[in-house]
């Protein structure tokens, strides 16, 4: 309104009215203390990503908006969204709180952040960006074993890689007739890995082998189809070692030690000459034979002996200790 007034001080009637509104330009501020973590538990209302934060204090504060996006690269420290975020509640929440309905099972990251409006519809600037994922309940695709086979004295048992990404490894399970499956050495094989050698200890026992997939979260896979190998013993008895040569004038005289092994039926004697290299089977012996005379030695030479022991199965063991001795007949007291 405007009046008028002359010199005497006499005022005008006032002018007409004419009202003026000052836009509010000014946004809330941004909302604080963003937080998201999933849920499965409680009622189907209840289960999904919970989003929380602190309350803004403008006067004229109407709600908050939620926005989302799946579009989610990296993990960890290092996660990033590369795209833009669409609006997940159109209307503004008047609470501080927010429940998005994230089926059970899914795999994908969720990248949230919040927004204030005022009544007038001036939004904040966004929240900092907080990225939440339901838990992992989707287990490893069930292995497949390839073969198990006897090698030599082991088990060589073989699968096909799985191909996820989260795998922290596979369960090799063994068991016997008349056993449950159980963890071979209780130890996880490391996904780089698709092949392990079984050493049983007993033989003559028909042993099967079942294998399962582990991912990071500890879900376990269905175990694969089961693999059965009878376990015959490969594995020869230990040897007597070597525990002197005398020199005979006839040739040497190689002893060996008496205790040994009663799965022992056979004793082979090798002599290795040094300047051949080679070990020569000297001679088939029963198992209860202490010595061997060798004559077919040379003066100035250097021999070698060590034995072999197979069992009943014809097992051939290892080599037992050896000995050397050069063949010197004149020095033969010494």
């Amino acid at each position: 309104q405007v009046t008028a007034i002359d010199q005497s001080g006499n005022e005008s009637n006032p002018s007409d009215t004419i009202q003026i509104f000052r836009e509010d330009i000014t946004p809330p501020a941004p909302v604080q203390g963003v937080k998201a973590t999933a849920n499965t538990e409680g009622e189907e209302k209840d289960k999904g990503i919970h989003l929380s934060w602190d309350a803004n204090t403008e006067a004229d504060l109407q709600g908050y908006l939620v926005e989302r996006t799946t579009r989610v690269e990296g993990k960890g420290d290092e996660a990033k969204v590369t795209t833009e975020f669409y609006v997940e509640t159109p209307k503004a929440l008047q609470e501080t709180r927010y429940v998005d309905p994230i089926p059970e099972g899914s795999e994908s990251r969720y990248a949230y952040r919040v927004i204030a409006v005022d009544e007038i519809f001036n939004r904040s600037e966004p929240s900092e960006v907080v990225i939440a994922q339901m838990p992992d309940i989707v287990p490893p695709t069930r292995p497949v074993l390839s073969y198990a086979r006897i090698e030599n004295d082991k088990v060589h048992i073989a699968w096909s890689a799985n191909a996820e990404d989260d795998l922290a490894g596979y369960n090799l399970l063994r068991s016997k007739q008349g056993t449950e499956f159980a963890i071979i050495n209780g130890d996880m094989i490391e996904p780089r890995f698709n092949e392990y050698f079984d050493r049983p200890t007993e033989f003559d026992q028909v042993f099967r082998y079942q294998l399962v997939a582990v991912d990071d979260t500890g879900n376990v896979s269905e175990p694969s189809a089961i693999l059965s190998v009878k376990v015959i013993d490969l594995v020869g008895p230990d040897a007597p070692a070597i525990v002197r040569i005398d020199v005979e004038e006839q040739g040497l005289h190689v002893f060996w030690d008496t205790e040994r092994s009663e799965e022992i039926t056979m004793l082979v004697l090798y002599r290795v000459e040094e300047e051949q290299g080679r070990a020569t089977i000297m001679g088939y012996l029963e198992p209860d034979t202490e010595y061997f005379i060798d004559t077919d030695v040379v003066e100035e030479e250097s021999y070698t002996y060590y034995l072999r022991a197979t069992d009943k199965l014809r097992n051939l063991g290892k080599p037992g200790k050896s000995a050397a001795r050069i063949f010197k007949p004149a020095q033969k007291n010494e």
